[in-house]
């Protein structure tokens, strides 16, 4: 199966997804992600739930992702979005520089989708996010309170959700174009969503305006 680490979706002509992520990795572990463990071995998903050849053994070197770049942007092309089945800022040196070298070069909006927990890693990650010319960044945020954050999100930090407030709070005080979302109509094992003015509610007490946050309606894999 070839992998994909340069793709594209028919219906967003004018934009060119990035997958960088090894094996999956993430900082969470989302009762409602339906995408395979990181420790999983068989890869022998559909393709029209999983993309075929998102899988990655391993990140690609950058001078990789330089030249499948150089063969798949057109001139049409208007943005670049970090996305894949994982978090894409756990290679954030490697994105930093990527999103220098295609502000540079190809100038092109540059997006990045992310669960938000990265600070403990990388220090100042949002205001370094904004240096290297990051246009627009999508924060999953779900939850209402740290409770909450873990029973769905399962994540693999300590003090996880005030991590992701604090990244998020600062983000938004950049250039960067900051969204979040929330999913919206999941309920197992007791665990369940809240409803989507409760949301709102939530992340206006954050600073944000209602149209920075989007939804993400749980469709079961």
């Amino acid at each position: 199966m070839k992998q994909k680490i340069v793709y594209r979706y028919d219906a967003r002509k004018d934009t060119v997804y990035l997958n960088i992520i090894g094996r999956f990795a993430c900082l969470n572990s989302c009762i409602f992600c339906g995408k395979p463990s990181e420790k999983d071995t068989d890869y022998s998903y559909p393709e029209d739930v999983y993309g075929e050849g998102l899988y990655l053994p391993e990140s690609p070197k950058i001078e990789v992702v330089y030249r499948q770049l150089e063969y798949e942007i057109e001139p049409t092309d208007k943005l670049l979005a970090f996305v894949g089945l994982g978090e894409p800022l756990l290679y954030f040196p490697k994105v930093l520089k990527i999103i220098r070298k295609v502000k540079q070069k190809y100038n092109l909006r540059t997006k990045v989708d992310t669960c938000g927990l990265i600070e403990p890693f990388f220090s100042n990650a949002a205001e370094r996010l904004a240096e290297s010319g990051l246009d627009e960044i999508y924060i999953s945020l779900n939850a209402v309170n740290a409770e909450e954050y873990n029973e769905l999100c399962r994540p693999k930090i300590e003090n996880a959700f005030a991590h992701l407030i604090d990244f998020l709070q600062r983000v938004n005080k950049t250039s960067i174009e900051t969204y979040v979302s929330f999913i919206l109509d999941f309920q197992q094992d007791g665990i369940s969503t809240r409803p989507k003015k409760e949301y709102l509610k939530f992340a206006k007490s954050l600073g944000l305006k209602e149209e920075q946050v989007k939804w993400r309606v749980y469709a079961p894999v």
